[in-house]
């Protein structure tokens, strides 16, 4: 229900993980495009495990070296 229109509203069936803390209050969410299959997901090191990387097998990629 949108309160601000007061009428309801239908969003798309597309699968959704929820993601909650239990350590603490902060939290790092990256949202992936909807083509990455994420039974395909793996971790790849490069440069002496100095960079990581988050990748399906596809041409998509996500650097988590900042982290």
């Amino acid at each position: 229900m949108d309160t601000k229109k007061n009428e309801f509203v239908r969003h798309d069936h597309e699968p959704r993980t929820r993601i909650i803390s239990l350590a603490s209050d902060m939290l790092i969410i990256n949202v992936l495009p909807p083509q990455v299959d994420l039974s395909k997901i793996v971790y790849q090191h490069h440069h002496s495990g100095k960079e990581l990387t988050v990748t399906d097998g596809s041409d998509w990629r996500l650097c988590l070296s900042h982290l």
